[in-house]
């Protein structure tokens, strides 16, 4: 597959954010939030996890996210986002990942002037695994397939279905869906 867009995925949580980004060399640079910073180097990805950082109320929250999210773009790349996926486990949580994600729109909107494309949850793990269902253990080992890596083994997660590892595995496929949908 030629890649003509150099695409980002972003994999918005309050709790640990991940976003892939397509550098223009091919390598891919994934970053997530975790207990403690730390980054892996393998060939063709670069792994980094940065400690949450510390905030005073829920916009400052979201200011921090969105710049930390917007420090590992250029503007030359394309933007992709998960739609919001409501779990029984969220109640009371959509309406702020909303407002979170929204002030990252926003900003990439008025620094960009392009939008945020956005993709549904079911639609990613379907291109992933061919389940619209998929688990996160099923989404970490297509990640395993299509790159060789175990991302809870190179972050020390206890399992594939563990964060920040599951987070990093979604931001990648929601950044692989785009680029099919676009160069494949």
């Amino acid at each position: 597959m030629t890649i003509n867009t150099l695409w980002a995925g972003v994999d918005y949580s309050m709790n640990s954010p991940a976003i892939s980004v397509r550098m223009p060399d091919g390598s891919v640079h994934l970053r997530c939030f975790g207990k403690q910073n730390q980054t892996v180097t393998v060939p063709g990805f670069e792994i980094a996890v940065a400690t949450y950082p510390e905030w005073e109320n829920a916009q400052h929250r979201y200011d921090l996210v969105s710049e930390w999210i917007l420090g590992a773009l250029t503007l030359d790349h394309a933007v992709g986002i998960e739609d919001y996926a409501f779990s029984r486990g969220a109640t009371g949580r959509g309406f702020h990942i909303g407002e979170m994600t929204e002030v990252f729109k926003w900003k990439w909107w008025s620094r960009t002037g392009r939008c945020v494309e956005v993709v549904k949850p079911n639609t990613v793990k379907k291109f992933a695994t061919g389940n619209g269902a998929a688990k996160k253990e099923l989404m970490a080992e297509a990640f395993h397939d299509a790159t060789g890596l175990w991302a809870h083994e190179l972050l020390g997660c206890k399992n594939s279905g563990a964060s920040p590892a599951s987070d990093v595995v979604d931001a990648y496929w929601i950044m692989r869906w785009f680029e099919e949908r676009t160069d494949g």
